[in-house]
């Protein structure tokens, strides 16, 4: 039987499931999720697989609506999931169930994977996301006098287009900041936002959306000696799609994201953001 997650009793079960499975450690997390956050009244928060009545595994699920360029997405991320051991054969069997009734509409996601279950995933059609890392320096070639950046982040312009309009009020935490960058010689201007984090004492940013990545990345030295100075940020994770390309001096992270979706993305950034987004509401 399956049984999604939705009453205080599925939440509770949900909750034991994975204090069982994870440990004291992550209870913490969980608790935050399932018990104590303020969710929307009938909002699904994952699965229960039940045998005989009883709970014997779980699937946490992000689940997001949003409208991007007029465009309806349900994101349906794959979180934390446990299965006791004697029921785990059943493990891929929900999974599928959740995917193939998911609405057309959806993008799945899982960014988190553990390296044991990608291959799992890949069978079902996920496709890696690459996310690489940019530290900070300056090219002093490529340094534009002309241009210049302006946080907007609690007085968004009105003279600012609609569709990003839509993006900043859409992804908003005290960790995100947005941002112009305007080039009057070229006569080119791109908007932009990034969250804040930190790692080993140090702060990091993350691109989450540019409505003109060529633009952001032909500023970027402007961009990054901004970010340095301003908020002692040392470096830049980014998607590599794109015009996001060009940026020369970067690595490669370790880290794995694993998106399938039945619609083409033609904008990467939907899915980064969504990742942060994610993220930062489950810490």
């Amino acid at each position: 039987m399956i049984e999604d997650i939705l009453s205080e009793k599925t939440k509770l079960e949900a909750f034991n499931l994975l204090k069982e499975g994870f440990g004291e450690n992550s209870e913490k997390q969980f608790k935050n999720f399932l018990l104590f956050t303020k969710n929307k009244p009938g909002k699904r928060l994952g699965v229960l697989y039940k045998y005989d009545g009883i709970a014997v595994g779980v699937v946490l699920l992000f689940e997001k609506d949003r409208i991007f360029e007029g465009k309806s997405y349900k994101f349906i991320n794959f979180s934390s999931w446990y299965f006791i051991k004697k029921y785990r054969i059943f493990a891929p069997i929900l999974i599928k169930k959740i995917i193939l009734e998911s609405p057309e509409n959806s993008i799945l996601t899982n960014f988190t994977p553990l390296r044991s279950t990608r291959p799992f995933f890949y069978k079902l059609g996920f496709s890696d996301f690459d996310v690489r890392f940019s530290p900070i320096g300056i090219n002093i070639l490529k340094y534009s006098l002309s241009s210049k950046i302006n946080l907007i982040n609690g007085n968004i312009p009105k003279s600012i287009p609609k569709n990003i309009n839509e993006i900043f009020s859409s992804i908003s935490s005290k960790n995100i900041y947005k941002f112009s960058v305007q080039n009057q010689l070229r006569s080119e201007e791109c908007f932009f936002c990034i969250c804040f984090f930190q790692k080993k004492g140090l702060r990091f940013a993350r691109i989450l959306y540019a409505s003109d990545p060529k633009v952001f990345v032909n500023n970027l030295s402007k961009i990054k000696l901004n970010l340095l100075i301003n908020y002692r940020c040392f470096g830049l994770l980014f998607p590599n799609f794109g015009a996001y390309k060009l940026i020369t001096f970067s690595f490669k992270t370790n880290a794995k994201y694993l998106f399938k979706s039945s619609q083409k993305l033609d904008n990467i950034d939907l899915l980064f953001s969504e990742f942060t987004e994610l993220f930062i509401h489950y810490r």
